[in-house]
């Protein structure tokens, strides 16, 4: 079967509306003003419900095929972003579900090695990047058209406390996160 014709059979398609529509219900929630207004931890929380759900949609082969042409084909500073501090931050979340919200979370070498010495993604990741220069980007939002431009940096000491706060404020952290999340999954959409 040609990789451009793959069609999703009962339970893929099953899965996929589940998820698109669980996705795109706090997407579009996550975009009104009104969302802001919402505690930090519902914040956080919403934020870890789409990477869960995102992370159980990037297991359909399509979606598969599409995140690597990404990485094959995006300038290296957005292939960074969107795979690498992405799943930095994914990572930090999933794996440290301790913090209420996005401002509390920080990390340590100690904690991110505490059950794997030195062989974690994130220690990986914090070895690879610390002192790298930081990034400026921009992210343009469909819905308010507006460009939203945010510098993102990358810790400068893996033995201190880092917050993600540090790195990214909130609100550009998460709008950076759902966007390249939006970007994968509207891969499969078809345009009318």
């Amino acid at each position: 079967m040609k990789k451009d014709c793959i069609k999703p059979n009962q339970t893929e398609l099953q899965i996929l509306n589940l998820g698109y529509k669980r996705f795109f219900t706090i997407f579009d929630e996550f975009l009104n003003d009104s969302f802001w207004e919402l505690s930090p931890e519902q914040r956080l929380m919403k934020l870890k419900i789409c990477f869960e759900t995102y992370t159980e949609l990037s297991k359909y082969e399509p979606i598969k095929l599409y995140i690597q042409f990404l990485k094959n084909s995006r300038p290296p500073e957005e292939a960074l972003l969107a795979e690498k501090y992405f799943s930095f931050i994914r990572n930090v979340l999933s794996h440290f579900p301790f913090f209420v919200s996005w401002n509390d979370v920080y990390i340590t070498n100690d904690l991110v090695c505490w059950d794997k010495p030195k062989n974690s993604s994130v220690q990986k990741f914090l070895e690879t990047y610390k002192n790298k220069e930081s990034i400026k980007f921009r992210v343009w939002n469909e819905k308010k058209r507006t460009m939203t431009y945010m510098d993102i940096k990358f810790p400068d000491d893996t033995q201190k406390q880092i917050y993600l706060k540090d790195l990214i404020s909130e609100k550009e952290g998460m709008l950076l996160c759902m966007m390249l999340m939006k970007k994968v999954l509207d891969s499969q959409l078809l345009q009318e």
